[in-house]
């Protein structure tokens, strides 16, 4: 943040003082959901008046910039992404979309015996192996979805590719286009590590999306599961009424008749 506020502007201070956090905000001093100095900490370091803070902080609060949060401070919002159902697309094409910068960390990788569920799905035997793939999706330095995803043994080479980037994109690449998917959403806490890699606090309400995609021959071709921050993620559903607009076409065309 800058380190003084000039007297003689014609802006207000409490307007220069919204403007300097927010300039923080977007040069990532301050990121998505961490505080900000408080109110006495920002009096003091540029020797305002508790009105004219409280003033500056309430302006950007107002914008959607920053949210209170009672007994605990001030922090800077973090964007929600939205995606709908109409769309088959990965959630680096998703995030990205929104200017989000992402990063995956991988946190393993391995061949594992397929669990019955996850076998009759994927089209293989039970106890069959497939590979198991775990990463951290981050957004802008937030962490948002901890992914767990389940391929065939036949994809494994998949683990030669760079993982952080969009697993679609790698399957594109080798003739293996995701055409069709079915997506099961439910609610689920937040267990110990999944809050410490999250960064959300133990029994916190997350999303779990669950995926079984098929390949242009309708070939499963992953199932995963995806334990998302519901503070970043939403999920849009786009309902049509057909026969409204049925009716709407019928009665065009009579009346062109």
């Amino acid at each position: 943040m800058v380190k003084c506020l000039a007297t003689n502007s014609k802006d207000p201070l409490y307007i220069q003082l919204a403007d300097a956090i927010l300039q923080a905000v977007k040069e990532g001093e301050f990121k998505g959901g961490e505080k900000i100095p408080s109110e006495e900490e920002l009096r003091k370091l540029y020797g305002l008046s508790r009105v004219t803070v409280r003033t500056a902080i309430d302006s950007l609060v107002s914008q959607g910039i920053l949210v209170k949060k009672q007994g605990k401070g001030t922090f800077v919002t973090v964007p929600i992404v939205e995606s709908n159902t109409e769309h088959l697309r990965g959630f680096t094409d998703i995030f990205a979309s929104h200017g989000y910068q992402m990063k995956k960390d991988i946190l393993s990788m391995s061949i594992i015996p397929a669990a019955p569920d996850y076998a009759r799905k994927l089209s293989i035997e039970p106890e069959a192996n497939i590979i198991e793939i775990q990463r951290l999706l981050i957004a802008d330095g937030v962490p948002a979805i901890l992914e767990r995803l389940y391929l065939p043994l036949e994809y494994s080479f998949v683990l030669k590719e760079d993982l952080k980037g969009s697993l679609y994109q790698i399957l594109c690449s080798h003739g293996i286009y995701p055409t069709m998917a079915k997506k099961q959403i439910d609610i689920c806490h937040a267990t110990a590590e999944e809050a410490r890699l999250l960064g959300v606090k133990a029994k916190t309400a997350l999303f779990l999306c669950t995926d079984h995609v098929n390949d242009q021959e309708g070939k499963c071709i992953h199932v995963s599961r995806q334990i998302i921050r519901s503070d970043i993620y939403k999920l849009v559903v786009h309902s049509t009424n057909v026969e409204l607009e049925t009716r709407k076409k019928k009665n065009e065309i009579e009346l062109l008749s």
